[in-house]
């Protein structure tokens, strides 16, 4: 949520959530991001508001190899026909902690000609920015966090967030 304020007050024109959380999806739409459910080919609704060019930059923060994959994959028309969502020349960074093995290969690397970024963000190097931006879009950040719980309920608050059933938990530290 927060990678689709910062991409909106830097000036993206356009910016695309994809999740299967329904709530997350909401919550992308009310702060201005066109929001696709990974469960209805998000790569369609790409495709057309790119004219069939496929995203600039892929933002994925999921840190699995499936959420990779999808930003990254492009078949040539001329091969296949099926495009994924980061055009050629393009960009990804990935800010989730990759678990999975890398999903392409060199070849496929050398075929698309894209610049990827795994890693932390610098934060010594970006902070004074990052400050700045943070302190612009403050107010929006209320509604991130859906549910609150003491540490005592944590087991049951990560079922409820690996079974997709809520996004954001937050715990109290009382």
């Amino acid at each position: 949520m927060l990678a689709t304020i910062v991409a909106r007050t830097l000036g993206a024109k356009k910016v695309f959530a994809i999740d299967s959380n329904s709530s997350r999806l909401q919550t992308a739409e009310r702060h201005g991001a066109k929001s696709l459910n990974l469960t209805s080919d998000p790569r369609k609704s790409i495709l057309a508001a790119t004219e069939n060019r496929g995203a600039d930059v892929v933002i994925e923060a999921v840190g699995h190899g499936d959420a990779v994959r999808l930003g990254y994959l492009y078949l040539h028309p001329i091969v296949d026909d099926r495009f994924d969502l980061l055009r050629p020349f393009g960009h990804m960074v990935s800010i989730g902690v990759q678990q999975d093995p890398l999903p392409f290969s060199g070849p496929e690397c050398y075929a698309k000609n894209f610049r990827v970024q795994f890693g932390r963000c610098p934060v010594r190097g970006i902070f004074h920015d990052a400050l700045e931006t943070l302190l612009q879009v403050q107010d929006e950040l209320g509604e991130f966090v859906e549910v609150w719980k003491g540490l005592e309920d944590a087991p049951k608050a990560f079922e409820l967030f690996d079974k997709g059933e809520v996004g954001k938990v937050a715990f109290h530290l009382d």
